[in-house]
């Protein structure tokens, strides 16, 4: 879903986006895009096998 609300950009704007995004949110064209996910993959650090976690 793409999502163009300025209010909710600019709370979660951040320094690492400006390097690709020098005018910031005033970059044309530039949207949010809201994911919902069902399912994640975990990894216990330092090794591990990737276990795949149920988000419903």
């Amino acid at each position: 879903m793409i999502v163009r609300d300025r209010a909710e950009a600019e709370q979660l704007w951040s320094a690492p986006p400006k390097s690709r995004f020098p005018d910031g949110l005033d970059t044309p064209g530039l949207p949010l895009t809201r994911c919902v996910a069902s399912a994640a993959l975990h990894r216990t650090p330092p090794v591990g096998e990737p276990e795949v976690v149920d988000l419903h």
